[in-house]
C-alpha cells in the first residue's frame, strides 16, 4: 500500500476528533465575536450528546477496524488493485450507502426514534452536528459491512468515511458564518443545501439527504432548494425541554402508539412503518 495512504490513515485516525472540537470552538468564538445569538441550552445538549457518542461509537469503531472489517475484507468478492480507482469507486459506494441508510432512518419509524435526535436542535451549529441519540451503537452501520466485501481496503473505507464525515460535520456551520457556497454547490453539498434538511417546513421534509456529493438526491428526486424560510427542529417536539426529553420523546411516542394499536400486527407496523403511519 502507498506510504500517502498510511500517512493519511494516521492522521485521520489520530486527530479526526481535534478537527469537529477545533470547528465548534471557532465558530463559537466567532459568534461571540460578531454578537450573534448563542443558544446556550441547546450548545449543552449538543456537546452532551457528542461527548457520549464519541465514547461509545469509538468503542464500536475500533472493533470495526481491529476485527469486523478486516475480517469481512479477507473474504471480499473481488480485488481491487489500483488504489485511485479503489478511493473513487469507495467514495461512490459510500455516498450511496450514506443516501440509502439516512433515507431508512427517516422512513421507518424506529430508526427516526434514534435519528430525531439530530433534529430537534431549533439552531443549527456545528455543535448540532455531533447531536445524535447516545443509544444509536449501530442502527443502520449494518448495511456499510459490504464495503469491505466488495474488496476495499479497510484503511481505504476508514479515510473515506472518516473524510465524509467531517465534512457531514462542517455543514452543519451556523449561517452566520457561512452559508451558500455558489457554483460548487451544483454538485457538492453546502451548508445551505443541509440545513434545509433540518428544516421542519413541509416542503422541505424528507429532503436532501446526502452528506458530501449532491448527485443521489437529484438522481432519486428528493433534492430541494430553498424557496421559504426554513423552521428548524422536530415536528412532534418543536421545542426539546431537556437532554433526556430529546433522546427519549420519539420513544415515548411509539411505545404509546404501539400499545394503543388494536393489533399486534399494527403494533409492528407501527416500529416499522414511516413516521406518521396510521391504521386506515
Amino acid at each position: 500500500m502507498p506510504q500517502y495512504v498510511h500517512t493519511i490513515y494516521n492522521s485521520l485516525k489520530a486527530f479526526m476528533p481535534y478537527y469537529v472540537v477545533l470547528f465548534i470552538a471557532i465558530e463559537l468564538l466567532i459568534l461571540k465575536i460578531i454578537k450573534a445569538y448563542i443558544n446556550r441550552s441547546e450548545y449543552i445538549i449538543n456537546i452532551m450528546s457528542g461527548v457520549i457518542i464519541v465514547v461509545t461509537q469509538s468503542l464500536f469503531q475500533l472493533l470495526l477496524l481491529k476485527q469486523i472489517n478486516p475480517w469481512l475484507y479477507e473474504r471480499r468478492f473481488i480485488d481491487i488493485p489500483n488504489y485511485t480507482l479503489s478511493f473513487i469507486l469507495c467514495f461512490i459506494v459510500y455516498s450511496f450507502l450514506q443516501y440509502f441508510t439516512h433515507f431508512l432512518s427517516h422512513k421507518v419509524r424506529l430508526f427516526w426514534c434514534l435519528h430525531e435526535v439530530h433534529h430537534s436542535s431549533n439552531d443549527i451549529t456545528i455543535a448540532s452536528g455531533i447531536r445524535n441519540s447516545i443509544f444509536d451503537i449501530i442502527s443502520t452501520d449494518v448495511f456499510y459491512f459490504i464495503i469491505p466485501l466488495l474488496g476495499f481496503e479497510p484503511m481505504i473505507y476508514f479515510i473515506v468515511y472518516t473524510s465524509s464525515k467531517i465534512w457531514g460535520t462542517f455543514i452543519h456551520i451556523n449561517h452566520h458564518l457561512v452559508n451558500e457556497l455558489p457554483i460548487i454547490n451544483t454538485i457538492i453539498v453546502d451548508p445551505k443545501t443541509h440545513h434545509l434538511h433540518h428544516a421542519r417546513n413541509k416542503k422541505y421534509i424528507d429532503k436532501n439527504f446526502c452528506e458530501t456529493i449532491t448527485l443521489y438526491d437529484k438522481l432519486f428526486g428528493t433534492f430541494v432548494r430553498e424557496t421559504e424560510t426554513p423552521v428548524y427542529g422536530s415536528s412532534n417536539n418543536p421545542k426539546p425541554s431537556g437532554f433526556w426529553n430529546v433522546h427519549t420523546n420519539e420513544f415515548k411516542l411509539l411505545w404509546h402508539d404501539m400499545k394503543n394499536a388494536n393489533t399486534n400486527w399494527n403494533a409492528f407496523k407501527y416500529m416499522l412503518y414511516p413516521p406518521g403511519w396510521k391504521p386506515a
